[in-house]
């Protein structure tokens, strides 16, 4: 006697794993149920926003202006990257945020390293090394991560950003370095 089941076409053959319909893959979804990478690319211009309002109340030069930006920016991100690295998995952001940050508050004038003049050149040595690890760890994401993705696109739109800042960074020291500059910074 063969048996009748729901997968069977008038009890002529058994249910196998081939006859049973597969599950639509459903995309996986980030913080406040949007896709992975959005809220980050929310919060990422956000945080731009309000450091360029931050700049234009409290710097007094270009040095000043990319710094208080990247102190800005830093924050929300060192807090999810330190957050990530508690409860989930090792965020290297945590990190190079960190660095991008102290790079910030080099240039701010707030930190101050013992032997070592607070000089233009001193600053784009600190802030190619702070903004130069969050752009390295945008590429190791990207190279991870696929490109068509919430993900990919926030790591793409961030790696343009901290790009952007090593160049205003290097603009605006060179500013100080010589004033018939022609380097613009985009801060």
């Amino acid at each position: 006697m063969q048996r009748k089941g729901k997968a069977t076409t008038g009890g002529d053959a058994a249910p196998t794993d081939t006859t049973r319909k597969r599950k639509r893959r459903v995309p996986r979804k980030g913080m406040l149920g949007l896709p992975s990478g959005v809220p980050a690319l929310i919060v990422l211009v956000g945080a731009v926003a309000l450091g360029r309002m931050a700049a234009d109340d409290y710097a007094e030069g270009p040095i000043q202006r990319v710094s208080v930006v990247a102190m800005v920016v830093s924050v929300p991100f060192c807090v999810w990257g330190l957050f990530n690295t508690m409860f989930y998995h090792l965020d290297l952001g945590m990190v190079s945020y960190a660095l991008a940050g102290a790079a910030g508050a080099y240039g701010f004038g707030l930190l101050s390293v013992d032997g070592y003049e607070h000089s233009a050149s001193n600053v784009r040595m600190v802030t190619g090394v702070g903004f130069g690890a969050v752009a390295a760890n945008y590429l190791l994401g990207l190279a991870v991560v696929p490109t068509f993705s919430g993900l990919g696109l926030y790591f793409v739109v961030a790696l343009a950003f901290w790009v952007s800042m090593l160049y205003s960074a290097y603009a605006a020291t060179s500013v100080e370095l010589d004033p018939s500059s022609t380097y613009t910074s985009l801060i």
